[in-house]
């Protein structure tokens, strides 16, 4: 018997992995670690847990107030026990998998050790021992498993000759999921102290939900009713919170993987955790236009504190978030979570390339509705002002080399240095969540001047040369006691 209620596979920060058991029995605040996209798997498959073991104690939005810690834990704790045969790896009925895949002849399947992030298959060249297939772990496997159900990547790599649907002809690449989207969402949820409670401040209630028109009623999460086939989506909250994207079966030390679940969702059908808005591209045509807010490498998810919550902007029309708008009255919470990944996506197929990767930041953010408005204002007062702040850096780099006649790669070079400033504005993530809680601005708008320089150098740099040190003494911002204008 391979249990996830007895079996230690939840990476948690600091120390071995835990069961589900000793999660919600031990009244410890342990914090997710691990790959992002494992986190996010592994999040997403325990909100999903949590919000169907107390589904029938949160009908009106006030009675997550009646939902303490004990009692949500004991809440989830009876499901569990309730339910155990549901969570077994092995079995007759094993845990998201298949098992009509067996009787199925497929053209081929993987080792399972290729299911993990970062492994070269194919006739994908290695690079690094890292790279290379290895045994997994109980937790890597778990995790695995979990990030391929819910959370893969689009692409060419699955077995496309089996289908559950009867006359389903598939394309040649299998679909997005519908977590991830084309370039990779940014899924955004209120920030707890420890796991659990970061779990029980993300349940929705049946009110919230009856609020998003596309999604219809509660439904059924997959480990208690795998999808018939790749057409049987019914547009349920647990679809959305945890997707059937791929169909697996596990062979002993290989793994049948073929296209899951393809939904036929209109522009704007993403899960609550994602923030997205409608916005009239043609006031004379009527003609509008559906935006997502996506992870991004080099513009972090601090600087999208307004696109997140937006609820506290009148600047930020249009954006709407679920989660957050859900979560936004209840007292305790320290902050905004937001995770995912960057990814690149071409001919069908999604993959990292040197300008993507991983994005995981907590943005502390009081918890009282009056602080919370003051701290977002004086947090776009501040975005304001280094947006002013880059648009000096943009202009003082383009005059820099513009004296120097050397136009070849120019807007290149600006976009570098303004991604620079950013960078080291990332660094300063802490103190300007100080200043949104206290005010004092002294400290870090010093700091952030300084940066205006500082990125200047590195594009425009200071070397010998009449003409060249010419136009850096010209060009240079000197900020030193205050803003520009």
């Amino acid at each position: 018997m391979f249990s996830l209620l007895t079996k230690p596979w939840i990476p948690v920060a600091g120390r071995d992995p835990v069961s589900l058991n000793e999660l919600f029995e031990n009244d410890e605040a342990y914090e997710l670690c691990g790959p992002v996209a494992d986190q996010l798997a592994c999040f997403l498959f325990l909100r999903a847990l949590t919000q169907r073991a107390c589904e029938d104690a949160l009908e009106y939005r006030e009675d997550w107030q009646d939902l303490t810690s004990k009692v949500f834990r004991r809440k989830v704790l009876d499901y569990l026990h309730k339910h155990e045969a549901l969570f077994d790896l092995e079995g007759e009925k094993p845990f998201l998998q298949y098992v009509a895949l067996r009787s199925m002849k497929a053209e081929k399947s993987w080792n399972l050790s290729e299911l993990r992030v970062g492994v070269s298959t194919g006739n994908t060249t290695i690079l690094t021992e890292r790279e290379s297939s290895s045994p997994l772990t109980v937790s890597e496997l778990v995790c695995s498993i979990l990030r391929l159900v819910a959370f893969p990547w689009g692409g060419k790599y699955h077995d496309k000759s089996i289908t559950l649907q009867q006359g389903l002809i598939k394309n040649k690449a299998t679909g997005r999921a519908l977590t991830i989207g084309m370039y990779g969402y940014l899924h955004n949820f209120a920030w707890a102290d420890g796991l659990v409670e970061t779990l029980r401040y993300n349940l929705l209630t049946k009110e919230d939900i009856d609020k998003v028109k596309y999604i219809k009623g509660m439904g059924v999460p997959a480990w208690e009713r795998l999808p018939d086939d790749e057409g049987d989506f019914r547009f349920t909250l647990y679809e959305f919170l945890f997707p059937v994207s791929r169909f697996f079966l596990i062979q002993g030390d290989r793994v049948i993987v073929t296209d899951g679940v393809r939904p036929d969702l209109s522009p704007g059908m993403v899960p609550p955790s994602v923030s997205v808005r409608e916005f009239m591209t043609s006031k004379k045509n009527n003609k509008s236009k559906i935006e997502t807010l996506d992870a991004k490498c080099f513009s972090l998810p601090w600087r999208h504190i307004g696109e997140i919550l937006p609820f506290y902007s009148k600047e930020t029309k249009g954006w709407h978030c679920v989660q957050t708008e859900a979560v936004r009255d209840r007292k305790g919470r320290k902050g905004v979570w937001s995770l995912g990944i960057q990814v690149s996506y071409k001919s069908g197929d999604q993959y990292v390339t040197a300008n993507d990767g991983f994005v995981s930041q907590v943005f502390k953010f009081p918890d009282e509705e009056s602080s919370a408005e003051v701290a977002y204002a004086r947090y776009h007062v501040e975005m304001k002002r280094l947006e002013k702040l880059v648009g000096l850096l943009s202009k003082a780099t383009n005059s820099y080399w513009s004296d120097l006649r050397i136009g070849k790669n120019l807007p290149e070079r600006i976009k570098q240095a303004e991604q620079n400033f950013w960078f080291e504005c990332d660094k300063l993530k802490d103190e300007l969540e100080i200043l949104c809680d206290t005010g004092d601005v002294k400290a870090y708008r010093a700091k952030t001047r300084e940066l205006v320089g500082k990125s200047f150098d590195r594009m425009c740099p200071k070397i010998p040369g009449i003409k060249r040190l010419e136009a850096w003494a010209k060009n240079r911002p000197f900020l030193k006691t205050k803003d520009a204008k």
